[in-house]
């Protein structure tokens, strides 16, 4: 990211070459492990980051030096997937972890390691396999440090102001199938956000606005569907914003893809009760007619 002629590949150690690929030198010494995610930050091409499923290397002498940077990582709980490097700061990364251990989903440091925080707040115990941090500003003109995270159903977002809510991180999935989200990429110029899955294509979205709803996202930027009070103890409001016909079936499922309860109304504005289900994160999936709606949902 920083020079246009340098490539970076990781295998069981990393390596660069310094003319498109034509040549190329081993810059560490890391075992015989092979490597899961490698990050270079932008501002600082002597911080390089690596890792695979039992701990992270740091490098900030641009592969002279690696130390260990695992430190409180659950790396014995879960297999790290992802690297990604802040846009502003070569000493701030954001790791993800998959598996299924509660709370154990995105982590932050902005020492270089020295220490990690726990930033999964309200993530849904699926896996995650990718996150990208935002560049710039969002529409409203604002420096929000957004972050997308890939997940095994779906795209989730947050920034600074969210993290200061009782729900950090938004479902930012609309139009898109639950699929497993294995890369996400920002194309600045066009002010987009795309999603590689697994199984079922490539997928873009306008990035996140402020003006949004928190239930917008992939391929539709629109307040399509409006769920409140969420989180709930029994009762979910849903008001979609148009329908076609009076057919509209609801269903409710767990993050293994278990179906907890479901129905059939016919208006755009209806209630789903859910005091019957046990308290956590579950999925809200509307149909009407060809269009698709899903939302995070939370039960207290």
């Amino acid at each position: 990211p920083y020079f246009s002629n340098e490539i970076f590949a990781g295998f069981e150690n990393v390596w660069k070459s310094t003319d498109l690929g034509d040549s190329w030198t081993k810059i560490s010494n890391l075992g015989n492990k092979s490597l899961t995610s490698l990050a270079i930050s932008p501002t600082n091409p002597g911080y390089i980051y690596t890792g695979h499923n039992s701990d992270i290397y740091k490098t900030s002498d641009a592969g002279g030096t690696w130390v260990s940077i695992r430190g409180t990582l659950p790396m014995s709980q879960a297999t790290m997937t992802y690297i990604a490097a802040d846009s502003y700061d070569p000493e701030t990364i954001y790791v993800t972890f998959s598996g299924f251990e509660t709370g154990e989903k995105v982590y932050m440091t902005d020492d270089a390691g020295a220490t990690w925080t726990n930033i999964s707040e309200n993530l849904p115990n699926v896996p995650f396999n990718c996150i990208v941090h935002q560049s710039g500003t969002n529409a409203s003109g604002d420096t929000i440090n957004g972050l997308y995270a890939g997940s095994d159903i779906g795209v989730f977002y947050t920034n600074d102001s969210l993290m200061q809510t009782a729900t950090p991180w938004v479902m930012f999935n609309t139009g898109m199938p639950s699929v497993v989200v294995t890369e996400l990429e920002i194309q600045y110029n066009a002010q987009k956000i795309v999603a590689a899955t697994y199984g079922r294509g490539i997928w873009e979205s306008p990035l996140f606005s402020d003006s949004y709803n928190a239930n917008v996202g992939i391929e539709e930027a629109n307040i399509a569907m409006l769920v409140y009070p969420n989180p709930t103890q029994d009762i979910l409001n849903v008001s979609l914003k148009e329908i076609q016909g009076n057919d509209i079936e609801w269903m409710v499922f767990d993050l293994q893809g278990r179906l907890q309860t479901s129905g059939q109304v016919s208006v755009s504005e209806f209630s789903i009760d859910i005091s019957k289900v046990p308290a956590g994160n579950y999925l809200l999936h509307v149909e009407n007619a060809n269009t698709q709606y899903r939302t995070m949902i939370s039960k207290q």
